[in-house]
């Protein structure tokens, strides 16, 4: 009987220090995860700041020339131009981190209709014309075997995206 019992003491007690290497082991692969998650945020965060302080910039330059009289009267258009171009591009932004929020919380809704995709690729263009003009890039769309194609989606997503591949294919 006191071997049976010395047996199940130390039986008891490896099985206590699996549990524990286990336990220490899930731990260690928790925080770095935790770690990861958090340079990750940092690194995010960091990418904010600066694409919203990117176009902020000018805004708050150009607004500030206007507001002390630096500048003389026919450069003022230019720069409401400027702070009007600017503060699109920083709604963009925070519309697109609002979008993104809302994919990642599951609450992104998308309707699921016809859609014309001549259409919102034409209105995507215009939109992106004056941002291409301002660069110097000359915008031409041409249809060639696509003739009104309609699609079932999300107009305001397709859009979006239609939006943001010329807003970056101009920008880069």
């Amino acid at each position: 009987p006191d071997d049976t019992r010395l047996l199940q003491l130390v039986a008891f007690r490896v099985a206590l220090a699996i549990d524990n290497a286990r336990l220490f082991e899930e731990e260690r692969a928790a925080r770095q995860e935790a770690e990861a998650a958090n340079r990750a945020k940092d690194e995010f965060l960091t990418t904010l700041s600066h694409e919203l302080r990117t176009p902020l910039t000018p805004v708050i330059g150009w607004v500030h020339m206007v507001r002390t009289g630096m500048l003389p009267p026919k450069e003022i258009e230019h720069g409401l131009g400027v702070i009007e171009k600017n503060s699109h591009a920083l709604k963009r932004l925070i519309n697109d981190l609002l979008d993104m929020t809302a994919i990642l919380s599951g609450k992104m809704r998308m309707e699921e209709l016809p859609v014309h995709l001549t259409r919102v690729v034409n209105e995507a263009m215009e939109t992106a014309r004056p941002f291409a003009e301002s660069r110097d890039v000359h915008l031409e769309l041409t249809f060639r075997d696509w003739h009104d194609e309609i699609v079932t989606g999300d107009s305001t997503r397709l859009s979006q995206i239609f939006g943001n591949l010329l807003h970056n294919a101009i920008k880069f």
